[in-house]
């Protein structure tokens, strides 16, 4: 928590659920107090208008999504969209949790062939790198990528080389 001169201390009021839900989770999402949740979740809502509230929450859930292995696989999605797997040697891979497969299936046969195929093109070839196609969010540890009129919620794990899609959007949803 920020504990400086030019800091100011307000209280909020909190439905007892939720407050105890947060108390539950805090920890486990990488934050050492309430405190320090609500003043990194205040900040997340002024530097990035653009996500908002379900989006940030979906985030938040894919999350949790990732670290349980809830997600599903390029090729399950390919195969299930009927479109062909990338023929490339590249060591990347894509997963969508499960927040982002029920963003896809919400979408028409076309928009669903149009996201799995980029995101097939993003991985394929021996020199492509899919971090190359994102664009930063501030402050953010999630990047955004755009195809067409889709904003895909995403974060890279260069280690392991994939690229999690957290949520799936239309731009100006």
């Amino acid at each position: 928590m920020t504990d400086s001169a030019d800091s100011e201390t307000v209280s909020v009021a909190l439905d007892t659920e939720l407050l105890a839900e947060i108390e539950g989770r805090y920890e486990d999402l990488g934050y050492g107090s309430i405190e320090a949740f609500f003043e990194q979740a205040a900040a997340d809502a002024v530097r990035h208008p653009e996500f908002d509230r379900g989006d940030l929450r979906a985030m938040l859930t894919s999350e949790v999504d990732i670290q349980a292995e809830r997600l599903s696989t390029s090729a399950e999605v390919t195969a299930d969209i009927g479109v062909d797997e990338p023929s490339g040697d590249n060591a990347w891979d894509w997963l969508l949790t499960e927040t982002a497969a029920v963003d896809l299936d919400r979408r028409d046969d076309y928009a669903q062939e149009r996201i799995v195929t980029t995101l097939n093109d993003l991985v394929s070839g021996e020199w492509r790198n899919p971090t190359e196609d994102l664009e930063s969010l501030a402050d953010a540890p999630h990047d955004k990528l755009l195809i067409g009129p889709f904003r895909l919620g995403c974060r890279v794990d260069t280690q392991k080389q994939v690229l999690y899609v957290l949520r799936i959007r239309m731009r100006g949803e």
